[in-house]
């Protein structure tokens, strides 16, 4: 354990916990599905994409009502991929994602439905993406899929929580390309990936996985728009990620 690191985080979690969840959220909110796929052609036809910018807390609220109900076409299951993928503020292959939908659609409906594992999932998502049955969507994305579509203890593993757990760790839990994650991460170092951050909720007493993912996560300390929605909050909320860059 990197125990400088640690401690970080431990100052970190005290002094954004006086910032209201409210103000928080606002850091993570996403693009409009409309802003992000307008321009890529459709072989589906989706209804009209939206415009609307969810926080990520809503995104959850909104997948596990659906969930309740159990009632979710096709059409509605490749919406809220979309949306995810918004949410998380892909820029990439889109396209080439778009083309591939209905394998990634596949493995959503399983998880959406807890017909398999976090872990099962993500081996599901590596093996596509490696034999490129899937192509454009690497770990940071299909673990953000994994996340909402699941019970909200399959962690997202993007650069940001993977710099921080290999920060803390002081070893290379999660590989890393250019401080991106590798697509080689195989489900072996998710399941280490998923076991520290059980260390880290435990050492911060902390009541859920999600909740430390989101401590872990931060904020951009750089984005312009970032800094508008928290205001004078920002210094606080964006600090861990700032030590992350500083430090990795």
């Amino acid at each position: 354990m990197n125990t400088e690191a640690l401690n970080f985080l431990k100052k970190y979690k005290e002094n954004i916990s006086k910032v209201p969840i409210s103000i928080r959220e606002r850091g993570w909110e996403s693009s409009s599905v409309n802003s992000c796929f307008r321009k890529i052609k459709f072989k589906w036809k989706p209804s009209q994409l939206s415009n609307a910018k969810l926080t990520r807390n809503e995104l959850i609220i909104i997948i596990n009502q659906k969930k309740i109900q159990k009632n979710i076409n096709s059409i509605e299951m490749k919406l809220f991929i979309l949306e995810i993928l918004a949410w998380g503020g892909i820029r990439f292959h889109k396209d080439k994602i778009v083309s591939s939908i209905n394998i990634i659609e596949k493995i959503c409906f399983k998880l959406f439905n807890g017909e398999i594992s976090r872990l099962k999932a993500y081996e599901y998502f590596n093996e596509a993406q490696l034999t490129r049955k899937i192509i454009g969507l690497g770990p940071a994305y299909y673990t953000k899929l994994i996340f909402f579509f699941g019970d909200q203890t399959g962690l997202i593993m993007d650069q940001w929580t993977a710099r921080s757990i290999n920060l803390l760790s002081n070893k290379k839990i999660v590989l890393l390309s250019s401080n991106y994650v590798n697509p080689k991460n195989n489900v072996d170092n998710y399941k280490s990936f998923l076991y520290f951050f059980n260390i880290i909720k435990n050492e911060l007493k902390l009541k859920s996985l999600m909740e430390t993912e989101e401590l872990v996560f931060s904020c951009s300390d750089l984005k312009t728009s970032v800094k508008k929605k928290l205001g004078k909050s920002h210094k606080i909320c964006s600090s861990w990620r700032k030590f992350v860059k500083e430090n990795t």
